[in-house]
Order: C-alpha cells, then structure tokens, then sequence
C-alpha cells in the first residue's frame, strides 16, 4: 500500500488532489508483518495471555474459490480436491482443539466467522460439521454467539441455504461487487445477476437473520449511472447490510499485471457519496464509511474487532488480532497453493504452523484503538482500555483535524463529520507509528 498522508501537511495535499487510500480494515496493515519462523513457547505465551484478557471471536479462513478475480489480494485457491477439502477440515478440527486448549473456560466467543476464499466451495455437510465442532469443543460459544458465513450464489440452493440456517448459521454474506453483466465478467466470473438476486431472496426465505451483500466501486468501465444501478438493484432486494469497498489494486493480480484501472481521485468520491446518498434515503443507517445496515443488520465481528476485542483466525492464511500481536498462517498470491501444502504438511505432522505478524506494544495497541475507532472515540474508554490518553498524544493531530472540518471534538469524544467520513481511510494513516511506515514502506509483494 502506499502511504499518501502521514502528516496534516500530506492529508491537505492528497485531499486537494482527491488521492484515494487503501481501505484501512486493520491496524497495523499485513504490509507490516514479517515473519516469526514457527510458533514457539514465546509466542504461544503471547497468545494464553491475549485469548483470557478479553472475549475471543473467532474466524475460520476457507481458501477455495472457483476462480480467482481480477481484483483479488486474498489468500484464496482454486484446488477443487475432494480429498484436499477433507484434509483441510480435518486439520482446522485439529486447530479448534488447540484453540480449547489456550482458552480459559470463562473466555467468551461472541462471533464465529467462516470467510474465505468461499466457505460454501466445500460440501455443506462440512461447514455444519464445522459449527457443532466449534459449538462442542469452545466453552465460550452459546446460543448468543453470531454464526456466519460467506458464499457465492453459484453455490447454494434452497436445500443447502436451509441446511445451514438450520445448523445455526445467522449471517450470511454474498460478494457481488456489482449488478452489471459486463462489470461481472470484467473481474473475470459468469455469475448472471438473476442468480444474485435469487440467492438473497432464498437466504432470507431460509430464515437468515441478516444478509449481506458487498460490491465494489471504482471497477473498470464502472460509470456513475452503471455503479447507481447497482447499488439501488441491491436496495430493492432488501438485504439487511449492504458494503461498498473502494477498488483495490495490487500487483500479482489481474487488475495489477493488466495496469487496469477504475474510477480514482474525484471519480470513485463521486461514487461513494452517490451510494451513501441511495442508501440513506433508503433507510440503510451508515456504520462506517464501507457499510450501510437495516435494523437487525451490521457485521458483528467486525465491530467488535475494531472495539480491540481479540480474534483468532484459524486456517491457511488466516490473520488472529490479539492484544499481544497478529499473527498470520502463511499468505501468496504469487505461489497460491503453497501456503495451503505448508498448512497441511504442518497440522499432519503435528508440527508448529510457520507464521509471520506484528508484536504490538501500549504506543501500537493506543494507535489501532485510534485507527478504528475514528468515527467515534470515547476518551475514557481508550484511556482505560490501553493506559494512554488519545487526546494528549494526539492532540496535534485531533486539532488539525477539528480546525479542518474533517472532526468534531471535546473533552470526552472525538468523532469524524460527514465531510471527514469519506477521507476516513487518509485520515487513519496520520496515526501510524514510525515503526509501521518503514515496514509498509519496506514491504515487498513477492511474497
């Protein structure tokens, strides 16, 4: 990722110039892990003492996918093995026990999240397999914990969609990115939008409690009255959540190797307010500058995460949060099915996962509370929460931001204004620590 405004000075000029930032969903980025080597009993003590500080949430990374998209960056595979998926279940049963063995038997577990790659890429069978595994082996999972999924609408019917809601499985999250038929098989899929529509409308038939749909913005060939479509054939359906994601693009992917480019600067703003404004003139509540929610909708885990709640991720290529570092089971978008071998190889031979991360301290774990909270920060909550009092080590930085207009401020509470929002993700990068600039700075996507 590139770093465009790391002082105010910066944050005036890539605004003036309408720069567009990376989505910042973490603090610190991934372009800040290095590698631990394997997990030894430093890091496993690390991970005791972060998994009985605070509730633990818990995300299970499914890697298969049909195909790889244009624009994808995640750690996602198109092995299509049968007996590679019951090797992968089998090993991620393993690391749910592990998980038990770490946990306190008081530790909660709010969430439960199947992400990916695609989840529903495996037999249904297995993903409900997966849930009464968790559901038995974590003493903190009850009937209050959220159970999620993502899937792609080529993958389910009505029978599995209510096999699933019927194993206990609440969310459920399609990512069409857009309505468009051309903008579809521009990022290099054949799903035809009937089949989107179809798929929510047999989710919440099945008793899904919340639908999630997420797009994209800034997609080649995308046009303000093309992106308008999209967004409102989505209202229409009436899912609970809707997430509009600005356009990504790295290298080793199709976008990146082909030089392709969407909407940037002034363009993918335009496209952003155009959404926002759809979107609340349709009831849909803005939670944050990607995410628009119905009552009863909203991404549980995320909010919670971003409340510095713990989350363990489990699986090739899965990121855990912890309060004493990230971790990461391995990552490639250069040599896809490699980290998925490692993974395997390890767990099969009972041997410690290779991992990369970040090992976070007060000032680091001050700056996440900071980056993703900025829609609205509670003082004494963060204080007490990481020991340190935002509005004095940031004070510069909270002033220059209220003095713009881009924030509003006062003894107890910091929270961006409707013309901060959409800078939200330039803004979070005046609250990396140094340390993280050179690592994001140093990073190389070779990896």
């Amino acid at each position: 990722m590139r770093l465009q405004s790391t002082s105010l000075d910066d944050l005036d000029r890539a605004i003036a110039e309408c720069e567009r930032s990376d989505y910042i969903y973490m603090y610190p980025p991934r372009q800040a892990y290095r590698p631990f080597g394997r997990e030894d009993d430093v890091v496993n003590a690390y991970k005791i003492r972060s998994l009985r500080k605070h509730p633990v949430n818990v995300y299970v990374h499914i890697p298969f996918c049909r195909q790889i998209c244009a624009f994808c960056n995640l750690y996602a595979t198109t092995v299509r093995s049968s007996v590679m998926h019951d090797r992968y279940v089998i090993a991620l049963r393993a690391q749910v026990r592990e998980l038990a063995n770490l946990m306190d038997q008081t530790t909660q577990v709010p969430t439960v999240y199947l992400g990916g790659g695609t989840p529903t890429a495996l037999p249904i069978s297995d993903l409900i397999g997966l849930a009464e595994a968790i559901r038995s082996l974590l003493p903190g999972v009850t009937s209050a914990t959220e159970f999620a999924l993502e899937a792609d609408p080529q993958t389910v019917d009505d029978s599995s969609l209510r096999l699933l809601a019927d194993a206990g499985y609440r969310r459920i999250s399609y990512g069409f990115q857009s309505k468009q038929a051309s903008e579809i098989r521009g990022i290099g899929r054949r799903t035809e939008p009937s089949v989107q529509d179809e798929s929510v409308i047999r989710a919440l038939e099945a008793g899904f409690q919340n639908v999630c749909v997420d797009l994209i913005y800034g997609l080649p060939a995308q046009t303000v009255s093309s992106w308008a479509s999209s967004v409102q054939q989505c209202i229409d359906l009436g899912p609970q959540t809707i997430c509009c994601y600005p356009l990504t693009l790295r290298p080793h992917t199709g976008f990146g190797r082909t030089l392709l480019h969407g909407a940037i600067g002034r363009g993918s703003y335009d496209l952003w307010h155009r959404a926002d404004t759809l979107l609340q003139e349709a009831g849909y509540a803005r939670e944050t500058h990607v995410r628009w929610s119905l009552p009863g909708g909203g991404y549980l885990q995320k909010q919670l995460h971003w409340g510095m709640q713990n989350l363990v991720g489990l699986g090739a290529g899965a990121r855990s949060y912890l309060w004493h570092l990230d971790i990461r089971y391995g990552y490639s978008v250069t040599r896809r099915v490699e980290p998925l071998r490692l993974y395997l190889a390890s767990s099969e031979a009972g041997e410690p996962q290779a991992i990369d991360g970040f090992q976070m301290d007060d000032d680091e774990r001050l700056r996440k509370a900071v980056t993703l909270g900025l829609f609205q920060l509670d003082r004494m909550h963060v204080t007490a929460l990481t020991g340190l009092d935002p509005w004095v080590v940031f004070a510069r930085e909270f002033t220059g931001l209220v003095d713009r207009g881009l924030a509003y401020s006062d003894e107890k509470t910091f929270t961006l204004t409707e013309a901060g929002v959409p800078y939200r993700d330039l803004i979070a990068q005046l609250f990396f620590s140094d340390r993280v600039k050179e690592l994001v700075q140093t990073h190389s996507y070779d990896e």
